[in-house]
Protein backbone atom coordinates (compact mmCIF):
# COMPACT_ATOMS: atom_id res chain seq x y z
CA UNK A 1 0.00 0.00 0.00
CA UNK A 2 1.21 3.48 -0.84
CA UNK A 3 1.78 5.68 2.21
CA UNK A 4 0.09 9.03 2.79
CA UNK A 5 3.57 10.53 2.89
CA UNK A 6 4.27 9.28 -0.65
CA UNK A 7 0.98 10.71 -1.93
CA UNK A 8 1.66 14.06 -0.27
CA UNK A 9 5.20 14.16 -1.69
CA UNK A 10 3.91 13.54 -5.21
CA UNK A 11 1.45 16.42 -4.80
CA UNK A 12 4.08 18.73 -3.30
CA UNK A 13 6.44 17.89 -6.18
CA UNK A 14 3.80 18.03 -8.94
CA UNK A 15 5.59 20.86 -10.76
CA UNK A 16 8.64 18.61 -11.09
CA UNK A 17 6.62 15.53 -12.11
CA UNK A 18 3.91 17.00 -14.33
CA UNK A 19 5.04 20.56 -15.09
CA UNK A 20 2.20 22.25 -13.23
CA UNK A 21 1.54 23.25 -9.60
CA UNK A 22 -1.26 20.70 -9.17
CA UNK A 23 -2.06 17.14 -10.11
CA UNK A 24 -4.98 14.78 -10.68
CA UNK A 25 -5.92 11.41 -9.26
CA UNK A 26 -5.18 9.91 -12.68
CA UNK A 27 -1.63 11.27 -12.64
CA UNK A 28 -0.97 9.88 -9.19
CA UNK A 29 -2.63 6.55 -9.97
CA UNK A 30 -0.27 6.10 -12.92
CA UNK A 31 2.75 7.04 -10.80
CA UNK A 32 2.01 4.62 -7.93
CA UNK A 33 0.22 1.82 -9.79
CA UNK A 34 -3.11 2.19 -7.96
CA UNK A 35 -6.61 2.59 -9.32
CA UNK A 36 -7.85 6.13 -9.85
CA UNK A 37 -10.74 5.42 -7.49
CA UNK A 38 -8.37 4.19 -4.78
CA UNK A 39 -6.16 7.26 -5.12
CA UNK A 40 -9.17 9.60 -5.17
CA UNK A 41 -10.47 8.14 -1.91
CA UNK A 42 -7.11 8.52 -0.22
CA UNK A 43 -6.75 12.10 -1.47
CA UNK A 44 -10.24 12.93 -0.18
CA UNK A 45 -9.19 11.71 3.27
CA UNK A 46 -6.01 13.79 3.18
CA UNK A 47 -8.01 16.86 2.13
CA UNK A 48 -10.54 16.33 4.94
CA UNK A 49 -7.60 16.20 7.38
CA UNK A 50 -6.28 19.50 5.96
CA UNK A 51 -3.06 17.93 4.70
CA UNK A 52 -3.65 18.80 1.03
CA UNK A 53 -6.02 21.07 -0.86
CA UNK A 54 -8.48 20.31 -3.62
CA UNK A 55 -10.30 22.37 -6.20
CA UNK A 56 -13.00 21.22 -8.59
CA UNK A 57 -13.19 23.73 -11.45
CA UNK A 58 -15.34 21.42 -13.60
CA UNK A 59 -15.69 17.68 -13.90
CA UNK A 60 -12.13 16.99 -12.78
CA UNK A 61 -10.72 17.57 -9.32
CA UNK A 62 -7.24 18.97 -8.96
CA UNK A 63 -5.09 18.43 -5.89
CA UNK A 64 -2.34 20.70 -4.60
CA UNK A 65 -0.25 21.56 -1.57
CA UNK A 66 -0.26 25.21 -0.60
CA UNK A 67 1.92 24.88 2.50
Amino acid sequence: MVSDQTLRKLIADSEEHWGRPFTTANDIADAVDMSRQGVYGRLEQLAEQGKIQKYKPGQSTIWFDDS
